[in-house]
């Protein structure tokens, strides 16, 4: 059996709903396209394992070519497009923002919470401006990652933002966040302020956050 026809067999698995031999089928293609890994990712038609991104990542990761990466953005399997944001995190390329800053308005927020997260990773101003901007309109949980990463840079600006956050109507958990933000950052007379116009629920937010 020559390589193309054991490429075809093994095809036949790297759809199935079986979990186990999706995994196999993953692992055996990416030793088969060592020298061209990404002709995998035209294959592909379902989800992705998790294992085999992490292995899909490793194989690429010495092969980093920005405009291959460029191709996977626009594969329409959502599974293919996560894995390729994810990877333009690696680059840290500023020519990268353009592309990456789309994905802020996709439908799917797990893809929108990569892109953030890729973002991140590019630490200039104009980044840190996307971040605010898309806060309010995501869910609670890529706020939480745009406030992991608003605190790896912050700044006067950051720290009105987060008195924003912590004053208006978001979810505790994301006040909770903050809150201990501003407590590791050294911005307890900041918090002491905020506390004297807080109301009694961010005021029990406040002290559970100066007790841990």
């Amino acid at each position: 059996m020559n390589i193309t026809d054991a490429i075809e067999d093994i095809l036949k698995y790297l759809n199935s709903r079986n979990e186990i031999l999706k995994l196999e089928a993953e692992v055996a293609l990416i030793k088969l396209h060592e020298q061209n890994p990404i002709e995998i990712f035209e294959r592909i038609q379902g989800k992705i394992t998790e294992w085999g991104q992490m292995n899909f990542q490793k194989q690429l990761t010495e092969k980093l070519d920005y405009d291959l990466l460029k191709k996977l953005l626009e594969n329409k399997n959502e599974s293919v497009v996560l894995f390729a944001v994810r990877m333009f995190g690696l680059l840290k390329k500023v020519d990268s923002i353009s592309d990456l800053s789309k994905f802020l308005d996709h439908s799917n927020p797990e893809i929108r919470g990569a892109a953030i997260t890729s973002l991140g990773k590019i630490e200039i101003p104009e980044v840190i401006e996307m971040l605010i901007n898309v806060f309010d309109k995501e869910v609670t949980t890529n706020q939480l990652n745009i406030i992991n990463i608003l605190a790896t840079v912050v700044d006067n600006n950051i720290l009105n933002f987060f008195d924003k956050i912590v004053l208006g109507n978001y979810d505790n958990i994301v006040k909770l966040l903050v809150t201990r933000t501003l407590i590791r950052l050294g911005e307890r007379r900041r918090l002491d302020k905020i506390y004297s116009q807080a109301d009694e629920d961010l005021k029990n937010i406040i002290n559970l956050t100066k007790k841990v």
